[in-house]
């Protein structure tokens, strides 16, 4: 299944057998940066670690709209560049669990 790339929106989806190896503060250029490190594997089986870097904390939303997101938050930092986040919480036509993001610059956002 393909999806079309559009600028400041995506899926991300669950994988299961994703492990958490460690998470925890790292001083960069004097700031603390919450950092962990993912475990999964490539579609071709190779497993891979991976560093991420925390960009901002999302909340689960108590929705009063059935359509408005069910996470989360008005300020996540991405290359400097301050975004507000929202994700709704999808299951595809495969039965696959996945998050649909969409980013909106905070200088644009319309809430």
């Amino acid at each position: 299944m393909s999806y079309e790339s559009k600028d400041l929106e995506g899926a991300l989806f669950s994988k299961n057998e994703a492990q958490v190896l460690g998470k925890g503060k790292i001083p960069i250029n004097g700031e603390n940066e919450y950092c962990c490190l993912i475990q999964s594997k490539l579609p071709d089986g190779t497993e891979i670690i991976e560093m991420m870097v925390s960009a901002g904390r999302i909340y689960k939303n108590e929705k009063t709209n059935p359509k408005a997101p069910d996470l989360g938050n008005k300020s996540i930092t991405i290359r400097g560049q301050d975004y507000q986040f929202a994700g709704w919480i999808n299951t595809a036509q495969n039965g696959s669990d996945y998050v649909a993001v969409k980013l909106t610059k905070n200088e644009e956002a319309p809430f």
